[in-house]
């Protein structure tokens, strides 16, 4: 399980005062073999104006590992839009030789 709780600082936009919002976005993974994963992530973001009719994005997607590189790919949807997402994560080494 995933959880990412951000938000973002208070900042003055034409005038209306200051903002704050916060993006929660649970996530199940499934490992289906070393360094692949399918993925059901749910993100939504909570804003002073957000609807409560208002569900967030759902997506489904497969990751990919490639040495210290992640492949991620997604399928979405939120608001009556289906969008796709390709991504590259780059992981690099922690600590010296050993």
């Amino acid at each position: 399980l995933s959880l990412d709780l951000s938000g973002a600082a208070p900042s003055a936009v034409e005038g209306d005062g200051p903002e704050m919002a916060f993006t929660l976005n649970p996530g199940l993974y499934w490992t289906l073999a070393a360094g692949q994963q399918l993925l059901f992530e749910h993100s939504l973001t909570f804003e002073a104006d957000t609807s409560p009719d208002d569900v967030g994005r759902l997506a489904l997607g497969y990751n990919h590992l490639f040495g210290a590189i992640e492949l991620l790919t997604e399928l979405g949807y939120e608001a009556e839009v289906f969008d796709a997402r390709l991504a590259f994560i780059a992981t690099l080494p922690v600590g010296g030789a050993q």
